[in-house]
């Protein structure tokens, strides 16, 4: 039975750190899974227990350390992978709005600022 939505989603770290593995290209430890997510280890660790108790997260043990990654067999892996590729692409969306504001901030000082260099010159060759 897939795992409810409410669930999924039930706690901002949940999210945080299901967004981390995501993007993640191999598994992740425990402490770099709680620096990228801003948690404290504990946090962390219960989080991801859950989460693997719920078959969302696979680990795997590599000498003395826990390696955790997103389970692509899970049922709700599709649902999960459609909200993250849509969250990125509103933030590239959102982005570009901002560079192109700033791009045309600049185009509108880089105008101005030739039109006073212009003045400049032709007031100092007593051109007007």
């Amino acid at each position: 039975m897939p795992t409810k939505l409410s669930k999924l989603f039930s706690s901002s770290s949940r999210v945080e750190i299901l967004e981390a593995l995501y993007h993640a290209f191999c598994g992740l430890g425990l402490r770099q899974i709680a620096e990228l997510c801003n948690l404290h280890v504990h946090s962390a660790e219960v989080a991801l227990k859950q989460m693997h108790t719920e078959k969302l997260v696979k680990r795997r043990k590599q000498k003395q350390r826990l390696f955790y990654s997103l389970n692509t067999q899970n049922e709700n892996y599709e649902l999960l992978k459609s909200i993250f590729i849509a969250t990125e692409a509103n933030k590239i969306n959102a982005r570009s709005f901002l560079v192109i504001n700033e791009g045309k901030q600049v185009m509108k000082f880089i105008n101005t600022s030739q039109s006073m260099i212009k003045k400049a010159r032709n007031s100092y060759h007593g051109i007007r």
